[in-house]
């Protein structure tokens, strides 16, 4: 092992030590997801993920040709270790779409937002943009969610 490491051929310990790197990484990242969903974007960490793993194929093209197993392993892991609440038993509610009133939304979303599974409400807006909200106590009505909200409270115009 010293030999290979004097060599020069420490392309495997390289690899190895990538691999360990994201699986902290992605083990950390899952810890503080819970913590972190209402203030990062997970789509802004799988682009940074893809270009650090592009500039360590420019930096040592060789690791890569040599452990295709193991980028696919690294690939694999970072794809379901950060994936956005993919295999959730809660519930997801899409409410219909917000136009500055209250008269569109489904009043099948209103039961379930009174649920109490509710983790998270995608609002539709008549722009085809969508206010995605991750949140903790599910309120009563989804009139009473959007007033205490102040992301979405300036959208509000009473009719």
């Amino acid at each position: 092992m010293m030999e290979q490491l004097l060599n020069g051929n420490f392309n495997e310990y390289i690899a190895i030590l990538i691999f360990a790197f994201i699986l902290i990484f992605s083990y950390t990242l899952n810890s503080l997801k819970i913590k972190l969903r209402e203030k990062i974007n997970f789509f802004h960490i799988y682009v940074v993920l893809i270009i650090v793993i592009i500039i360590i194929w420019k930096l040592w093209p060789d690791i890569w040709l040599q452990k295709i197993e193991t980028i696919t392993i690294i690939v694999l892991l970072i794809f379901f270790s950060i994936m956005p609440e993919g295999l959730s038993d809660k519930a997801i509610i899409k409410v219909g779409v917000f136009d500055g009133s209250f008269t569109k939304f489904k009043e099948l979303a209103i039961e379930n937002i009174s649920s109490k599974k509710c983790t998270k409400i995608i609002f539709y807006l008549r722009t085809n943009a969508s206010i995605s909200m991750i949140i903790k106590e599910p309120p009563d009505t989804v009139k009473e969610f959007i007033m205490n909200n102040t992301t979405l409270k300036h959208l509000y115009k009473e009719k």
